[in-house]
Formats: C-alpha cells, sequence, structure tokens
C-alpha cells in the first residue's frame, strides 16, 4: 500500500474491534488480524476452476475468521497478503459462512469487496499468536465422520507412510499416513495432490526417526468401516518442532528430543495398498461428495452376464483402442490410421452381487482370456466355422457363461464417469489371484509391524496396536511390501477410455428407449 493510503487509514486504527464483535453487512468495520494460512478454492467438479482464495485470520484475542476474494478480484489483492503477516483490514463485507466444509467455527466469513483497503502493520506493535489450531481427539473426528460439516486439524507422530516415490518432490500420487495421537490411538492421513507433494518434501529435510506433524483442514470420512482423514485443498502441513502444538505434543508424549524418538518412520514404498469395499461401501465413497478418483479391491459373485452391448469389440492392432467404421474403412483415432481388419477383444458386462448389492463390473480382454482359456478371434472363428449366422455372433458364448456363479476378487477402478452417472457400472482392472489377495487384506489393515514407543516417566518401552482409535498390547505381523505384479500401462489406458466411451453410448441409448 502507498505511503498515503497508510496516512489515510492510520486514524482508523483505534477503531479495530475484536473478530467475534463483527456484525453482517457492510457497515464501516476495522480488525487487525494475522493471516495464519492461505489457500486457493477451486471446484473440482467444474475442471478445477478457481472460485476464490480463502484464508484465515485470528485477533489479538485468538479469535478466528474465514475470509476470501471472490475470484475476479484476486489479482488486485493477492500481491498484498502474506501468511504470517499482520494487516488492517477496512471496508469488507461480512456474510454468513457456508455451511459446508467449515475451516472454523466462527458463523460470519469476512469477504473482500472492491472497496476494501489494506494496511500491513509492524509485529512489535501487535501481539496476536502466530498459530492456533482445531486439534481434535479420534471421538471427536469420528463423530464428524462423513458429514462434510467441518475441516479439522490433527497432530500426531507419523509412524508409517505408505506411498510411490516418496524421495520425490514433484510427485503427487498419494500417500497414507498412519499417525499416533496423543491418547495413543492411532488414524490414517489420505493426502492427495499437492498436499502430497508438500510431505514429500518435508518429509526429504527431517529426521525421520521422529516426525511429529500437524495437518490441518482435514475432512473425516468412514471408508470400509475405518476412519481416514483426508487432505483438502486448505490442508497445511507443518513439521517444525519449533511450532508450540508440536512442542507440547511431544513434551506430553515424553518426545522432547529426537533422542528419545519413538520409533523409525515404518516406509511401505510402493503403490498404496487397496482396501477391500462391498459394492455397497463404493456406491457410498461416491454419494458421499468424494471426487477422487480410486481402486479398491471388490469380493463378488457373478450372476449373470449382459448381452446388451455384445462380448466383444473390434480394436486396433496396434494400440488397442477400439476402431470407428468410415462408409469404406476402419480407423483408429489414436494411431490416426485407417485399416479394413480389425482384431477383436473381450469386452464383458458382468451381472455381479455382493452382500445383497449388485452392480456392472465391465471386464476387458487380458482378464476375460485368463478365465475362458482363449482369445475373442478364436471364439469368432469357431463359431464361424461351425456355420452360426451373423445374429449368432453376438449371443455370449458358452465359455463365457461357465463363469457364472463364481466368487471373485476384483480390482475395479472408481472413475471420473461414476461421479457424473447414477448407473452402477464399473470398469475391472484385474482380477486378483488368491495369494496377492491374501497379502491386500494384510496390508489392508495398515498395521504390519510391532511398533514400540519409549514411556520416559515408567523406564520401559509400551507396544502400541496399530489400529484405528484403539489401544492394545501389542501386534505382532511380519510386513509383505511386495509389489504387485503391473500390467501393460498403454493396454490399462486404453480399457479405461474404452469403459468410459462405451458406458456413455450404453447408458444414451437405454434413455432413448425410455423416451421412445
Amino acid at each position: 500500500m502507498m505511503a498515503g493510503q497508510e496516512a489515510d487509514l492510520a486514524p482508523l486504527l483505534p477503531k479495530k474491534i475484536p473478530i467475534d464483535n463483527l456484525i453482517l453487512g457492510r457497515s464501516m468495520q476495522h480488525v487487525v488480524v494475522r493471516v495464519l494460512r492461505m489457500w486457493e478454492a477451486r471446484n473440482f467438479k467444474h475442471n478445477g476452476t478457481l472460485m476464490s482464495l480463502d484464508f484465515l485470520l485470528l485477533d489479538e484475542k485468538e479469535k478466528i475468521i474465514q475470509g476470501s476474494i471472490f475470484h475476479r478480484r484476486i489479482d488486485r489483492f493477492k500481491h498484498l497478503l502474506k501468511e504470517g503477516n499482520i494487516y488492517f483490514l477496512t471496508n469488507f463485507e461480512v456474510v454468513p459462512t457456508y455451511n459446508h466444509y467449515k475451516v472454523c467455527e466462527n458463523p460470519f466469513t469476512i469477504r473482500f469487496t472492491d472497496s476494501t483497503q489494506i494496511m500491513e502493520l509492524a509485529e512489535e506493535n501487535f501481539s496476536i499468536k502466530n498459530e492456533k489450531f482445531r486439534l481434535c481427539s479420534y471421538s471427536e473426528f469420528s463423530s464428524f465422520a462423513g458429514s462434510n460439516l467441518h475441516l479439522l486439524d490433527v497432530v500426531g507422530q507419523v509412524l508409517q507412510v505408505n506411498g510411490s516415490s516418496l524421495d520425490d518432490p514433484s510427485s503427487k500420487q498419494k500417500i497414507i499416513l498412519l499417525l499416533l495421537l496423543e491418547d495413543n490411538s492411532t488414524i490414517r492421513v489420505t493426502l492427495w495432490d499437492d498436499q502430497s507433494s508438500e510431505f514429500r518434501q518435508q518429509y526429504s529435510k527431517v529426521d525421520r526417526e521422529c516426525m511429529v506433524i500437524v495437518c490441518t483442514s482435514l475432512n473425516p470420512k468412514m471408508f470400509a468401516g475405518k476412519l481416514h482423514l483426508n487432505s483438502t485443498g486448505a490442508t497445511k502441513i507443518y513439521s517444525d518442532h519449533s511450532l508450540e502444538a508440536i512442542k507440547t505434543f511431544m513434551e506430553r508424549l515424553g518426545i522432547a528430543t529426537s533422542s528419545a524418538a519413538a520409533t523409525k518412520i515404518d516406509e511401505i514404498v510402493g503403490q498404496v495398498d487397496l482396501e477391500n469395499w462391498t459394492i455397497n461401501e463404493i456406491s457410498e465413497y461416491i454419494s458421499s461428495g468424494a471426487i477422487q478418483e480410486k481402486e479398491v479391491i471388490c469380493r463378488a459373485k457373478i450372476i449373470d452376464i449382459f448381452s446388451r452391448n455384445g462380448w466383444k469389440y473390434l480394436s486396433c492392432g496396434k494400440c488397442s483402442k477400439k476402431l470407428d467404421r468410415s462408409a469404406t474403412s476402419l480407423i483408429c483415432n489414436r494411431c490416426q490410421k485407417t485399416t479394413t481388419i480389425g482384431i477383436s477383444r473381450f469386452r464383458v458386462e458382468l451381472h455381479v452381487e455382493s452382500e445383497g448389492s449388485t452392480a456392472t463390473f465391465v471386464l476387458f480382454d487380458r482378464d476375460a482370456r485368463n478365465l475362458t482359456n482363449t482369445t475373442a478371434e478364436e471364439i469368432i472363428d469357431s463359431q464361424e466355422k461351425g456355420g452360426e449366422r451373423v445374429s449368432d455372433l453376438m449371443e455370449i458364448p458358452k465359455c463365457l457363461w461357465e463363469i457364472v456363479g463364481n466368487t471373485m476378487d476384483f480390482q475395479v477402478k472408481i472413475t471420473e464417469y461414476n461421479f457424473r452417472t447414477s448407473t452402477k457400472t464399473y470398469t475391472v482392472s484385474r482380477i486378483v489371484e488368491e495369494k496377492t489377495n491374501e497379502v491386500i487384506q494384510c496390508n489392508d489393515s495398515a498395521a504390519k509391524v510391532q511398533l514400540s514407543i519409549v514411556d520416559t516417566k515408567m523406564g520401559k518401552r509400551k507396544n502400541i496396536k496399530i489400529e484405528d482409535g484403539k489401544r492394545s498390547p501389542t501386534f505382532d505381523t511380519t510386513a509383505d511390501t511386495s509389489n504387485s505384479e503391473e500390467g501393460d500401462l498403454d493396454e490399462k489406458e486404453n480399457l479405461e477410455e474404452e469403459d468410459i466411451s462405451q458406458e456413455v453410448a450404453s447408458e444414451k441409448g437405454r434413455k432413448k428407449q425410455r423416451k421412445d
């Protein structure tokens, strides 16, 4: 702000009011506050459109309020604000806080207008704390799980880091942390996108013998019967041991120095283990407002095979993508080539049941070949040699009907398509072999190693059972951190694209039939 503008605002400083005295409306109100945190609010259901720049403000009475700058005003104000600094704010609007995803308990929000004025103030003239968090216990997280009402903060010691590319700060692949809370219970924190990258950056710099962190603005959810704290766009991660909240936590647990560390962090490097969900739990995840794509293991029984879209598709011999037809030839839009010959591949719609709920699992070529011990091309050749009519070639072959009645472990992918439609149709990434599934079930407990902490008061070690919200004497199992065999990435990408395009077409067809 220019010197002249500072002179104009200086006489208003004595008229500042506490945050809890603010009233609704655009009346002339002034506050002196510290900017604790800033973040961009985006609408990920609309391609990550930037909606606003939001921030958390703290005053001398330790009262907190959220602030927001509408997207068209961000360029005007963003360069004037910096996390940690103290400011005098005036000519803003006070509005009711949105009922969901609240980062503080204040019922009001400060919203900047075109006439809002800002003046940075000297640190030594005001006594405003540098931090304040909404730290919760396991029971408090559990009480808000699935409500989407509050975004809460947690402080805990990192016992386990589960993810890939842990030493690559640029990676945004998700990470699952296992945190030890103050009451010796444990809880999972899932970090997505920018937040997982931020954690990797800090993880590469801290003492891995003792890492205590504060994670802010987490959304508690129950998935597959387990409590998870999911990061949001507002989540910040702090690992500085000089932070008051971290110092207090370490003192209470007797971890005053790294030499008294609880345990070395258990790293599980590689693809994050998949959880075992039922069809109903998959549906609950989608309807919960989640927008993050996810892969899970679902044990289901095949009860039927749908024939409405056939059991195969004609693919490009080079990239496996579905071929489009023109008047005289076949076209691969990926390879940008025309051909007169395509290769038939499996695409089978399985009607499956899991604990009373049903869904459609779309099975593709690789797994269908393994189940039938044949290829789509071989089936067609056999049918044609047997003199079957063209119309009969669309009927489900006998070798596929033979899998009906079997119960299998399917690795299914919850894609963007599932968040846009009400149909319960999911792509099968692979069918999990029995021995692989046993490893996944073990890993899913997120408790694969016996951990112990030093009790400095008692002078002895005590064991922690790594289970959600429970405290038990011991938990002694052996970790199996071997990676699952990876399939061909290009083929998997093709299958996912094919599934989406096929399902969109199928849904349009069903809507048209209903109209007719």
